[in-house]
C-alpha cells in the first residue's frame, strides 16, 4: 500500500465510439477544471502536453511534477573527449552523461553535503555508482575534479546549463541511459523537497502521450499497458523486435503535480491488428483461441473505433482537499493486509454460501480433476514433474499467509521456487524405501555445547527469588492485552 493506492478504489470510467484523443482531452480537461474549482482551485487551461520520451529524458518519470524546473540536459557530446577518467570510460562503452542545474543554491549545498552526503550515500542508494558536481563561484567552475575538464569543456557546460554565480551542477554518468534518467529523477525530487523548491498551492496538469506500445522484459516482448491499446500505425512486422520496440501507442495519462489522476487509450478495433499484436507477444494460435477467441470473434463481427479514460476519484478528491493519503477520503479504507477493520472483510465463506452460488461443486471438481491428471501424468512419465510456480501462485500463497508482496519481489520468489523444483526434478527417482520419516533433514544437535543435565536437590533455595506463586504456578507480569 502507498498513500495513493488501496486494494479498493472508485473510478469514473469514460468510453466512447468514433472519437480521437482530442475528444478525450477536451472533455476531461473541462471535467477536472470544474471539479477542482469546487475546491477553490483554478487549473490552467489548456493543459500542457508532453510525450513519454520527453518526460523520461527530461524528468526521469512518466508522471513529472512540473511545478518546478530542474529538467535534465545531456552533455555527452561536450565531454566526449574529456580527461576525466570516469566519464571517458563510460562514454567509450556507449554510455551517457546527463545532469541538471540548481539555481543559486551553492551556499545551501556545501562541498561536504555534495560529496559526503549525496555523492557517497544518497545517489548510490538510488542505484547509481556516484555523482559528479560543480559549483559556479566568481564565474568559474569549482569542484575536486574540475581540473580534468578543458576550458572549452567547462565553457560548454556553462552554456548548456546557462550557469551563473551561485549555481550548482549535478551530473550522473552510466552505461545505462534508463538508469541515468531514473536516478536523476529521484535526485531531482529529493533536492526539490530539501531545498523548498516546490511551490505550495500551485497545480500544473499535463497530458503524457505517445507511450511505447511494447517493452522488453526478460528478453521477451511485453505490452507496456495492455495488448488492446491501438498502435500509432498498423503496418508493423510482428516478428521484428527492433520495430516493435519503436512502436508508439495511442495511450495517454493525465498527471497533476507528479500524480497520475487517470489514464486511457484508443482501443484496437480491427481483428487483423489485434492478431498481429498477439503474435508479437509470442502467443500461439491455440493459446489465443483459448483466452481471446470470443473477443476476436466479436471484433470480426464489427466494432467501431473507440477509446476512453478512467479517473481515479479517490486521488482526485484527495488532491483537491490536500489530503496526504487517499485513506482520508475513503469511507472504509483497508490496512496493509487488504483487511477492513470495520467490516472484517474479507471473511471466510462457508460451504452453504458457496453451494448457493453454485461454486462448491465446481471447486471440488476442479481439485479432483487436477489431482487425477497429475497422478496420471506422474504414472505415465515414471516420476513427478516439477510444477512451475507462476507469479499468480506467489500472490496466492502470500495472500494465504496475509503477507504483502511488492511487485518487484514476485519474480525473484517465483524463480527461487522454480529453481528448487527443477533441482528436485533433476535428481530423478530417489530410493526412499529404507529412509525413516523425519521432520528434519539433519539430525537435531546442539552446536554450541553438550547438554549438561544435573539434579538440583536444593530447588527451594534456587527458586527463593522467584515471582509470586499461585496454585503451584509462578505469576508473571501480563505483557499481552486481550
Amino acid at each position: 500500500l502507498r498513500p495513493n493506492r488501496q486494494p479498493e478504489f472508485t473510478q469514473l470510467d469514460l468510453e466512447a465510439s468514433f472519437i480521437d484523443e482530442e475528444f478525450i482531452y477536451e472533455i476531461v480537461e473541462e471535467l477536472l477544471s470544474k471539479m477542482f474549482l469546487i475546491g477553490g482551485i483554478n487549473l490552467p487551461r489548456p493543459f500542457l502536453r508532453m510525450s513519454y520520451d520527453q518526460a523520461m529524458e527530461e524528468y526521469g518519470t512518466d508522471r513529472p511534477d512540473l511545478r518546478f524546473g530542474l529538467a535534465f540536459k545531456e552533455v555527452t557530446d561536450i565531454v566526449r573527449h574529456t580527461n576525466y577518467t570516469i566519464f571517458k570510460q563510460i562514454i567509450a562503452k556507449g554510455g551517457c552523461v546527463k545532469g541538471f542545474c540548481i539555481k543559486g543554491k551553492a551556499a545551501a549545498l556545501s562541498k561536504n553535503v555534495l560529496q559526503n552526503e549525496y555523492a557517497l550515500k544518497i545517489v548510490p542508494s538510488f542505484g547509481a555508482k556516484g555523482m559528479t558536481w560543480m559549483k559556479v563561484v566568481g564565474g568559474e567552475l569549482q569542484s575536486n575534479i574540475v581540473q580534468f575538464f578543458s576550458p572549452s569543456e567547462q565553457d560548454g557546460l556553462k552554456n548548456r546549463f546557462k550557469l551563473e554565480d551561485g549555481d550548482v551542477l549535478l551530473m550522473i554518468a552510466d552505461t545505462s541511459r534508463p538508469l541515468v534518467n531514473e536516478v536523476l529523477g529521484k535526485l531531482r525530487l529529493h533536492l526539490a523537497e530539501r531545498l523548498g523548491l516546490i511551490p505550495q498551492g500551485e497545480y500544473v496538469p499535463v497530458w503524457i502521450t505517445q507511450f511505447p506500445l511494447f517493452e522488453l522484459k526478460e528478453g521477451k516482448i511485453s505490452s507496456q499497458h495492455h495488448p488492446f491499446t491501438q498502435p500509432h500505425r498498423e503496418d508493423f512486422d510482428p516478428a521484428n523486435m527492433e520495430e516493435l520496440l519503436a512502436l508508439k501507442s495511442r495511450a495517454y495519462d493525465i498527471v497533476v503535480n507528479g500524480e497520475e489522476l487517470g489514464g486511457g487509450s484508443l482501443r484496437i478495433y480491427k481483428v487483423e491488428t489485434q492478431k498481429k499484436v498477439f503474435e508479437a507477444l509470442g502467443l500461439g494460435q491455440e493459446e489465443v483461441e483459448a483466452k481471446f477467441g470470443f473477443f476476436l470473434k466479436a471484433l470480426d463481427y464489427g466494432a467501431p473505433p473507440h477509446g476512453g479514460l478512467a479517473l481515479g476519484i479517490d486521488r482526485v478528491i484527495a488532491m483537491i482537499l490536500g489530503a496526504s493519503s487517499i485513506r482520508e477520503v475513503i469511507a472504509f479504507p483497508k490496512n496493509r493486509s487488504a483487511f477492513c477493520p470495520l467490516t472484517r472483510a474479507p471473511a471466510e465463506v462457508d460451504e452453504e454460501q458457496l453451494e448457493e452460488l453454485g461454486l462448491l461443486g465446481a471447486m471440488k471438481q476442479g481439485a479432483i480433476t487436477s489431482a487425477v491428471s497429475g497422478k496420471k501424468e506422474a504414472e505415465e512419465s515414471g516420476k513427478h514433474r516439477a510444477t512451475k510456480v507462476s507469479l499468480d501462485d506467489v500472490r496466492h500463497v502470500a495472500g494465504l499467509a496475509r503477507l504483502s508482496i511488492a511487485k518487484d519481489e514476485l519474480r525473484p520468489y517465483s524463480n527461487d521456487m522454480n529453481s528448487i523444483l527443477e533441482y528436485v526434478e533433476a535428481l530423478g527417482d530417489l530410493d526412499t524405501e529404507n529412509v525413516p520419516p523425519t521432520s528434519h533433514v539433519l539430525e537435531i544437535k546442539n552446536v554450541w555445547r553438550d547438554d549438561d543435565t544435573r539434579s538440583w536437590p536444593d530447588s527451594q533455595h534456587i527458586l527463593a527469588e522467584a515471582p509470586e506463586k499461585k496454585d503451584e504456578f509462578f505469576k508473571v507480569p501480563k505483557i499481552l492485552e486481550g
